[in-house]
């Protein structure tokens, strides 16, 4: 375990990162997009194109992630890890100065291609999580898998706090809404030379055969001829339709109903972020042992059923902040626990492909409900914690009376 150690080292510190970049720009959506004195749409520009703009900006980021994850997943399985990584970092830093230099024109369509360009480049994670499937057995992959998920959410947590008060002039007078893309882009430089210095390949491309879009759609069958492969990604693809929907609603419900500031936004999504943190590093552990992984994300439903039901029912403001616990801690070790398990119902040499394929999943359910969160808020500010709490709804049907997950421990070879 030692030798593991040292190789997830460099993959931690570099998701850490890269969720940091991301996180960045969060907080100033809603500033630079809804706000007729900061933003860079002209100030005549309606509230209902306003929130057009602003679904759009949050939905593009996921889209291209879509589009762009299985290709560059396989890439990685045919090329290797390590030079993968860094063309996606280069990406990244390409388009996170297009958009700081979208808010110097006032260029909405130039931050779009620089979202676009930033998404299309985002394959760290997935590929990060198929080298720990390369190096990890098959005992210790999901304790392995929520390292990547703590990772991310550690970036998550001092991301938006580092944008939040990055873009307040009153701290500092060099500060503004530019400022966040640019720090995201001096961190993606960052990323690339720990890169470079930092990372050995955990991927043996030499033995591989080569590879044609047949396989991908071999795999592709595999997935889905299997029940309960089904069944895994119809529940990770609902309970990350249900918390993004959850979590691209919120800063501008923050923003709007009850008045947050950047900072006050920054904040609250940091503390979605520690209480995500705690689910991964000291709950998850902590049950992992005692239940099995099915019984884990039945209750991991079952908490975001309760969290979101709770929060449509409470108003106070500062009680919300207690209604999320579940919800944040029960999605952060429902992702991990689906993940190993089909990573485990699949061969060695699809873990790329499996994760490139996850991630996909992920952004379409981050689009999807990118496009759908501001027009539900322009309707009713509860519309999409409704949609949110119907949809962990039926997450928790399929993995209460739809059984079968357990088979999923069971490593497959007579398909792969």
């Amino acid at each position: 375990m030692l030798v593991n150690r040292q190789r997830l080292l460099p993959l931690f510190i570099l998701l850490v990162i890269d969720g940091m970049g991301f996180g960045l720009v969060i907080p100033v959506l809603s500033p630079l997009i809804m706000d007729p004195n900061t933003s860079i749409l002209p100030i005549n520009t309606s509230d209902s194109l306003r929130h057009l703009y602003f679904g759009l900006t949050l939905a593009v980021f996921p889209t291209a992630v879509f589009l762009g994850t299985p290709v560059l997943g396989i890439l990685s399985d045919r090329l290797g890890r390590r030079k993968v990584l860094l063309w996606c970092l280069g990406g990244s830093f390409v388009g996170l100065c297009l958009a700081a230099s979208s808010i110097a024109l006032n260029s909405i369509a130039l931050l779009l291609i620089g979202r676009v360009l930033t998404g299309l480049a985002s394959a760290s994670q997935p590929i990060a999580q198929a080298a720990i499937a390369d190096i990890s057995s098959h005992g210790k992959k999901a304790l392995n898998l929520s390292l990547i998920a703590f990772a991310m959410t550690v970036g998550m947590v001092a991301g938006p706090l580092a944008g939040g008060f990055l873009s307040d002039s009153h701290l500092f007078h060099g500060f503004s809404l530019q400022t966040p893309f640019i720090a995201a882009s001096l961190l993606s430089a960052v990323n690339f030379v720990l890169m470079i210095f930092t990372f050995a390949e955990t991927r043996d491309i030499k033995s591989l055969p080569q590879w044609t879009w047949h396989d991908n759609l071999s795999n592709c069958i595999i997935m889905f001829e299997s029940c309960t492969l089904r069944r895994l990604i119809a529940g990770f693809l609902l309970i990350e339709l249900a918390w993004s929907l959850y979590f691209q609603a919120t800063p501008l419900t923050l923003a709007q109903r009850y008045h947050f500031s950047s900072e006050m936004i920054a904040i609250f999504i940091t503390y979605l972020g520690l209480t995500m943190s705690v689910g991964l590093t000291v709950v998850f552990r902590a049950i992992v042992p005692y239940f099995s992984l099915e019984k884990i994300i039945r209750g991991c439903f079952l908490s975001a059923v309760a969290s979101l039901l709770g929060c449509l029912l409470v108003h106070n403001q500062w009680l919300q902040w207690l209604m999320t616990i579940p919800l944040t801690i029960g999605v952060g070790i429902a992702y991990t626990a689906l993940l190993a398990l089909m990573s485990n119902h699949l061969n060695q040499h699809l873990q790329g492909w499996l994760m490139g394929f996850a991630a996909a999943l992920l952004a379409l359910a981050w689009a999807i409900t990118g496009y759908m969160a501001a027009p539900l808020l322009h309707w009713h500010y509860q519309l999409p914690i409704m949609g949110a709490l119907l949809l962990a709804g039926i997450g928790y049907t399929v993995a209460k009376f739809y059984g079968g997950l357990e088979q999923a421990m069971e490593v497959t070879t007579s398909k792969a």
